[in-house]
């Protein structure tokens, strides 16, 4: 048996050596993998016989059960979350994995003839399904909030042209000075550059400005060329800009962003 801080397996164990991995695995409620040759019985709505071939059968922690063959996405048999996954010696010494539910009545059965490799282990993951947020996501949580970039801070427009192309936000610093913001979902060197031109035309029409970066992440290339040129870089949580944005949502009488004077 091998193990990792993360997964353990065992690789074609014997019917003894897989019941005991199967059943420790069940018992702290692990994510299983399991691929073997073997037959596959259900009974409930129907019956049905699967023969004997290689098969991918996976249960997770939360008692879902599939089954599936090697090819197409679809299991060619399974069971839903809550199931009750158990796994004992037949008479004749083979492992069976069985899966049932009482509402309705439904059960499936895996005969192992031969287990070439099986594998469990916890999977981490967040909460809540991700939401990909996009730049627009982004700029307008900084226009709702935008302490997020900078305490103080006051924002006046957006998509400003600025001769080589439009600012996404623009505004003044607490002590006056312009403030040019260029939102990206993740940032690297281009981004910095781009910002670095817009502040380098505003430079030549005669406005002093100072320029901030805001993304869900940096390139170290993106850092190193924003802190030569003293542009500041300020890394947004994800989780923070679906908090704004699912209460802007639910606020009556929201205010709405576009192109121009906010």
């Amino acid at each position: 048996m091998l193990v990792s801080s993360k997964l353990r397996h065992v690789v074609e164990p014997s019917p003894g050596e897989l019941l005991s991995f199967l059943k420790d695995a069940l018992a702290h409620r692990a994510f299983i993998l399991l691929i073997a040759k073997c037959s596959v019985s259900y009974y409930g709505r129907s019956r049905t016989e699967l023969g004997s071939g290689d098969r991918l059968i996976v249960i997770k922690e939360d008692g879902s059960f599939l089954v599936h063959s090697k090819t197409g996405y679809a299991p060619v048999n399974w069971q839903p979350s809550g199931a009750r996954v158990t796994a004992y010696l037949s008479a004749d010494g083979r492992v069976i994995v069985e899966a049932t539910r009482a509402q309705p009545y439904e059960r499936v059965r895996v005969f192992i003839e031969h287990a070439y490799l099986a594998a469990a282990g916890t999977l981490k993951e967040p909460p809540a399904p991700l939401v990909s947020l996009t730049e627009e996501d982004l700029r307008t949580a900084i226009l709702i909030d935008p302490d997020m970039v900078e305490p103080g801070i006051h924002f006046g427009t957006i998509e400003w042209p600025v001769g080589v192309g439009r600012a996404d936000i623009v505004g003044r610093d607490r002590s006056g000075t312009v403030v040019v913001v260029e939102v990206k979902r993740e940032c690297d060197r281009s981004g910095a550059e781009q910002l670095w031109r817009y502040l380098t035309k505003l430079h030549e029409y005669g406005v002093s400005a100072r320029g901030i970066l805001v993304a869900f992440s940096f390139t170290h290339e993106a850092r190193r060329f924003a802190r030569a040129r003293r542009i500041k870089c300020v890394a947004v949580s994800p989780k923070r800009v679906m908090t704004i944005l699912e209460r802007w949502r639910r606020s009556p009488g929201r205010r709405t962003f576009s192109s121009g004077l906010t």
